[in-house]
C-alpha cells in the first residue's frame, strides 16, 4: 500500500488542509500518516524578572499536540488506514524522517507560516525528492476530475505524471499542456498513459515563445484556470547550476500563485 504522509501544523485552517490530504489519499488508495511536528509558537516563554529569577510564561492553555489529535479524530474518525504521530521534533526535522518512505507528501499552503511551507515544500523536492502535492488555502470538495499535466520532456516531469497516476485515473478530462515553440516528441508519454490504461489525453499549446520564465507560469496558471483544472501536474526544475538551490523562477511563480493544488516532483 502507498503511504500518503502531511504535516498537520496549529494554524486556523489545519482541519481543511487534512480533509483535503484524506480526499486525496482516497484517491491513491493509500495509508495517511498524519505527523504532528512542534511549532517555536508552541514552546513556553523563558521571562527573567528583576531578581534573575526565570518565570515560565505558558501563554494561553492548552496543548497543541492534543488538539491536533482531535482535529485528526474528528476528520478520520477512526479509519484503520490513517495513522497520527506527535513527533516531539520542529517540522523540518518532522520531514527529514517521516519522508523517508512515503510515497507522496502533502503539505498545506499555511498562511500563517508561508516562508515556512515553502521552504518544506523545497526541501521535499530538492533534499528528499518526494513527489509533494501543495494545496490552495480552500478546502477540496472533492477528488480532482480535471488533471492538466504541463509536459516538457524532461525527466522531474516525467517522475511528477508517474505520481499523479491514480489521480489521473480518477479523472474526468486529462489535458496535456506543452509551451508553444518546444519540439518535444509525444509518442513516449501516449505510449506510458496507454499502457497505464489512460485513455488519450487531450494536447494543447499555450503562451508563447518570448515569454520569460515567470510569464510561462502565469500562462499555465491562465489556461488552467480557463479549462477548470482541479490539479496541475508538473515537474520542479530550473537552470541546472540553481537546482540545488533554489527552484527555478517559473516553479516558484506556480508554487506561489496557483490557486489550486499543484504535484511537484523534482
Amino acid at each position: 500500500m502507498l503511504t500518503l504522509l502531511t504535516l498537520l501544523r496549529g494554524s486556523s485552517d489545519a482541519s481543511d488542509a487534512l480533509k483535503s490530504a484524506s480526499i486525496l489519499q482516497e484517491a491513491l488508495g493509500a495509508e495517511l500518516l498524519v505527523a504532528h511536528p512542534y511549532e517555536e509558537e508552541d514552546m513556553p516563554a523563558i521571562i527573567v524578572d528583576a531578581s534573575f529569577a526565570p518565570i515560565i510564561d505558558r501563554g494561553e492553555p492548552g496543548n497543541p499536540a492534543a488538539h491536533a489529535r482531535e482535529i485528526f479524530d474528528t476528520v478520520c474518525a477512526g479509519r484503520p488506514d490513517c495513522r497520527f504521530r506527535s513527533t516531539g521534533m520542529p517540522p523540518a526535522e518532522t520531514l527529514r524522517k517521516q519522508s523517508l518512505f512515503a510515497d507522496m507528501l502533502v503539505l498545506a499552503r499555511d498562511q500563517g507560516l508561508i516562508d515556512s511551507a515553502f521552504s518544506l515544500l523545497k526541501s521535499a523536492l530538492v533534499s528528499y525528492r518526494t513527489p509533494t502535492v501543495f494545496l490552495p488555502a480552500q478546502c477540496l470538495e472533492e477528488v480532482p476530475q480535471t488533471v492538466i499535466v504541463s509536459w516538457n520532456g524532461s525527466a522531474p516531469a516525467a517522475r511528477a505524471i508517474r505520481a499523479a497516476v491514480p489521480f489521473i485515473k480518477r479523472a474526468r478530462r486529462l489535458i496535456v499542456l506543452e509551451h508553444a515553440g518546444c519540439d518535444i516528441n509525444r509518442s513516449r508519454l501516449d505510449y506510458f498513459l496507454d499502457v497505464n490504461g489512460i485513455r488519450p489525453a487531450d494536447w494543447r499549446n499555450y503562451g508563447n515563445e518570448s515569454l520569460t520564465a515567470r510569464g510561462r507560469a502565469r500562462a499555465l496558471l491562465a489556461e488552467a484556470s480557463d479549462e477548470g483544472c482541479d490539479l496541475l501536474v508538473m515537474g520542479a526544475y530550473g537552470e541546472p547550476a540553481e537546482s540545488f538551490f533554489r527552484f527555478g523562477r517559473a516553479t516558484e511563480k506556480i508554487a506561489s500563485a496557483a490557486k489550486i493544488p499543484v504535484l511537484f516532483s523534482s
